[in-house]
């Protein structure tokens, strides 16, 4: 694989040198960035898929991927047309011999990746770049595209060792350097608030919060209203499961009114396209329902925030189900399992652990958290055995959920189910 694969070295030295290798390709278009603890990708497809809608012509660049590599890359929808892993080793080797020998910093491959998409969105002569941060935000390789406004999707204590130890000092990460004229920001605590607020004062930013500048509705059966100042759409309608996704729906819908003064969109046009856009929209891997007969669930939430979110989302399946719910999880070490666990547990009747590579918890290190204190839990050799387990655990009327990591996804479609590249309907 190219590039420093599953290390992280924040800063923008790397990623800045390789577009100035490519030409900066960054310039020919412009940018919104996504930040923020969860959410990310989910709001930056829907919003991708609302201004394609619109006949925009729009890239998307979001990590990581569930199977193939070009699900990262898409631009109106479309995946990336290459084969990414090769081409990012054909950018990397000609992008080293380039430097000189005082400046050969191995660049990461979500660098490479970086660099790639935003090449390849000059290619294809796209309008605008969307592009999911990959952690933080302020030494993100996302942040040497520069912006014409961000959107904030979640905040919560995460990756400390990079970003602090505190909300605050975490909020600053995900939204300084902030350029353009508007910050899309998900509910903030009043003292976050005052804190954006300054930020945004600065750099004369418009401040647009959820809850406070625009808001949404849930009428039921995946229908919500959606009403700010900009504008208001009644009756929209969701297909992406988990009621999670109507804040992530409505975040996207208010920076689509927004971005809409960028290009003249027209009134209906604009309209239209947040109807198709949001009813257009599926999430592979967030709450999807990939088997019935047991229900079976993958949701790639890996942190503990996301826990609370499948958490009530599982608390409303206990009420139909009458087997046994059972989740089926990995974790990457940087992670901390054991609140992910507890928060689960509430609404789980069994854990089955699965190790999944060097640099995911192992077998011995989850036996010596004893997590059997607090729920059910059991250790599976690998995901096939684990995957085989729950389905005897759970029976035919329960339910088996697939999470805490993007790579129990990938287990999943490699060895059980079928995964199709995502396109937006039209």
């Amino acid at each position: 694989m190219a590039g420093s694969a599953g290390i992280i070295k924040p800063g923008l030295e790397r990623i800045s040198r390789l577009l100035r290798y490519l030409g900066n390709p960054q310039k020919n278009y412009l940018t919104v960035q996504i930040a923020g603890t969860n959410g990310k990708g989910s709001t930056a497809s829907y919003l991708s898929n609302i201004l394609s809608s619109a006949k925009i012509t729009t890239g998307l660049f979001t990590s990581p991927h569930i199977c193939a590599p070009e699900e990262r890359i898409r631009v109106s929808g479309m995946p990336y047309e290459g084969k990414l892993h090769h081409d990012l080793r054909t950018l990397e080797k000609g992008f080293l011999a380039s430097c000189s020998r005082q400046v050969k910093d191995r660049p990461t491959f979500f660098e490479l990746a970086t660099a790639c998409a935003l090449d390849y969105f000059r290619e294809k002569k796209v309008f605008l770049t969307i592009l999911e941060v990959g952690l933080g935000g302020r030494l993100d390789a996302t942040s040497a595209a520069g912006n014409i406004g961000k959107i904030l999707t979640d905040l919560s204590v995460d990756h400390r060792e990079f970003l602090g130890n505190t909300i605050e000092e975490i909020l600053l990460e995900k939204i300084v350097p902030l350029r353009g004229d508007f910050l899309i920001s998900c509910p903030l605590p009043q003292h976050l608030v005052h804190l954006a607020s300054m930020i945004c004062q600065k750099t004369n930013c418009r401040l647009e919060q959820l809850g406070r500048d625009f808001f949404y509705e849930e009428l039921g059966d995946g229908t919500f209203n959606f009403i700010s100042k900009n504008g208001a759409m009644k009756a929209l309608r969701k297909n992406a499961p988990g009621d999670f996704q109507y804040r992530n729906a409505a975040i996207a819908v208010a920076a689509a009114f927004r971005i809409a003064r960028y290009f003249n969109i027209g009134h209906g046009l604009l309209r239209r396209g947040i109807r198709e856009g949001v009813a257009g929209t599926s999430l592979p891997g967030r709450f999807q329902k990939c088997s019935d007969n047991p229900i079976v669930i993958l949701d790639v939430g890996h942190n503990y925030l996301s826990a609370k979110v499948l958490k009530n989302e599982l608390i409303k399946m206990r009420e139909k189900a009458t087997g046994k719910i059972v989740c089926v999880f990995t974790m990457m070490r940087n992670r901390n399992p054991v609140p992910f666990v507890k928060t689960l547990g509430k609404a789980t009747d069994h854990f089955i652990f699965f190790p999944a590579g060097k640099l995911f918890w192992k077998k011995r290190m989850m036996e010596s958290l004893d997590l059997n204190a607090f729920v059910d839990l059991s250790i599976a050799e690998d995901f096939s055995s684990a995957y085989d387990l729950a389905l005897n655990i759970s029976g035919r009327d329960g339910v088996v959920i697939l999470t805490g990591s993007f790579l129990t996804g990938e287990k999943y479609f490699k060895t059980i189910g079928r995964h199709v590249l995502q396109v937006p309907a039209r």
